[in-house]
């Protein structure tokens, strides 16, 4: 896999940065992004981007405590996973 990627070594270091700076970024991804309901309108959150208007979420499949919903913006669309847990 990427730790042993064009290298000699058992465990190569820059497999290790470029695996660190992936988690990295994946964490704040998940951390900073969201979808919210205002004011009948939906607004989808990305922490690289402005808040964006989109329709209403479409369920495109489910699975456990995973739903992949689909959202349509002013010039792209949108796939995204929600992870949700039931509340006793």
């Amino acid at each position: 896999m990427i730790l042993g990627y064009e290298g000699n070594k058992a465990i190569s270091i820059s497999g290790i940065v470029v695996g660190i700076i992936f988690t990295i970024l994946l964490i704040y991804t998940w951390v900073f992004s969201y979808v919210a309901k205002s004011n009948d309108q939906f607004i989808l959150k990305l922490p690289y981007r402005t808040k964006m208007k989109v329709n209403q979420p479409t369920l495109r499949a489910q699975w456990r405590i995973f739903q992949i919903y689909q959202l349509k913006g002013e010039v792209q669309n949108y796939s995204i996973l929600v992870i949700s847990r039931k509340k006793r």
